[in-house]
């Protein structure tokens, strides 16, 4: 079992809060820039992409730019941390294909960043977790789709989770996600703290296990789910990967539920949506019978059967008259916000 351990400088982070990291991080290390924090009441309701994640990927942009083909290290202690780092990298690891915008798209070109050059290279990320929280990043949408991108050559290794920080090492620099009393903000370092994080993390991932999991691309589940299903059924995928990022408070989303409700309301053959989810890995198939019925109890979906010659006949997926009427005036967010969270 391999252990990671991010120095002595994370460590005095954590015993300050963040309204007083940047004034002793600036004052006694210069090397070190703390970054806005956002409070956990604004992360409850939030409407816009939280503070800390904007400067993650603020940081993903700058390093990324950088050109250098060097690993990046991710150490993601819990479920959380997987999902605010997958989320940062998201914003250089997409496709010039999943840039594309589409309405109730959560894709976004991340902001100009001085000194930063026009194109930046995706960079190989090397993910290191506890087996337990990277499990549950592999069960939850899109987390375990912006894992899978991420880690594409990969995959994640396991850590034992003694207590570090959300991190990311990238060629240059460390930014890590700091948590003290009600607020979360970014530091970032450079010069010899970047090189011991980066000393210790690629020795941990020399040691670590590989995480065993199965994990889908967000890419690929952008893809199929248009050139399977349709381009209005992936703009349905994106609404929901955007409700994710900014409804949910964890940040995922129920993917079976969401993917069912979109189904319905484009009335497509349950056999198909199912065939689809089980080949990106998001479910059984027996899972998504099991959804699919849920769905039916909460007044939202239905099914229809249509004879084929010769077999069984075939079910088709549709929205209930309310849902129906919900979907055509408000569309398909409301639905899942309301079912799928």
């Amino acid at each position: 079992m391999s252990y990671v351990d991010t120095g002595t400088w994370t460590t005095w982070l954590f015993r300050h809060p963040p309204d007083t990291v940047s004034r002793v991080a600036t004052a006694e290390h210069p090397t070190t820039v703390a970054i806005t924090p956002l409070t956990l009441t604004d992360l409850t309701m939030r409407q816009q992409t939280p503070t800390h994640v904007r400067d993650l990927e603020q940081f993903v942009t700058q390093q990324s730019a950088d050109g250098r083909n060097t690993p990046w290290y991710a150490l993601c202690p819990t479920l959380s941390a997987v999902v605010t780092a997958t989320r940062a990298l998201d914003t250089t690891t997409r496709t010039p294909d999943s840039d594309t915008q589409t309405p109730g798209s959560a894709t976004r070109a991340p902001e100009a960043t001085p000194g930063a050059s026009d194109t930046a290279s995706t960079p190989t990320v090397r993910v290191l977790g506890p087996q337990k929280e990277l499990r549950k990043a592999a069960q939850r949408f899109p987390a375990d789709a912006r894992l899978g991108a991420v880690t594409d050559d990969t995959g994640p290794r396991v850590v034992e989770a003694r207590s570090f920080p959300p991190t990311l090492v990238g060629p240059t620099a460390v930014a890590v996600l700091v948590t003290a009393r009600d607020a979360q903000c970014v530091s970032v370092a450079d010069g010899a703290r970047h090189d011991r994080l980066r000393d210790g993390a690629e020795r941990a991932w020399a040691d670590a296990d590989d995480a065993d999991v199965s994990l889908p691309s967000l890419d690929t589940v952008r893809r199929t789910a248009e050139h399977r299903l349709g381009p209005g059924f992936r703009e349905d995928v994106e609404t929901a990967v955007d409700v994710a990022d900014s409804r949910s408070q964890d940040g995922v989303v129920d993917a079976v539920g969401a993917v069912l409700v979109a189904a319905a309301a484009h009335e497509l053959l349950f056999r198909d949506v199912s065939r689809w989810i089980a080949h990106q890995n998001l479910a059984s198939k027996a899972t998504c019978s099991r959804r699919r019925n849920e769905l039916t109890d909460a007044d939202v979906v239905t099914t229809t059967e249509e004879a084929t010659r010769p077999g069984r006949p075939i079910l088709r997926c549709r929205l209930t008259d309310t849902a129906r009427r919900r979907y055509e005036s408000e569309g398909l967010r409301p639905l899942i916000e309301e079912h799928c969270l």
